[in-house]
């Protein structure tokens, strides 16, 4: 629920009464250190890797925010998405 709550902005609709319209925030930064997190490889490892996929589930269903990269953070020159 929490990682809900940070991907996606909710505001009422304009359209119809009652209702919400939901739309992708940006989770750059997020992604970015869940990513190196996991690639360091700590204690932490196995929680951000959940919240990775999360975040991408949520992607697929809302789609993406238009400045948010594929890539959690590109600089590292690490292979995304992570294969176990």
């Amino acid at each position: 629920m929490a990682l809900q709550h940070v991907t996606i902005h909710q505001q009422p609709s304009d359209e119809m009464p009652n209702a919400v319209e939901r739309y992708p925030a940006s989770v750059a930064d997020l992604r970015s250190r869940l990513f190196r997190i996991v690639i360091a490889n700590g204690p932490e490892c196995a929680l951000a890797t959940k919240c990775l996929n999360v975040i991408d589930e949520l992607r697929d269903i809302l789609g993406v925010a238009s400045e948010d990269p594929r890539h959690p953070d590109i600089e590292l020159d690490w292979p995304w998405p992570i294969v176990p």
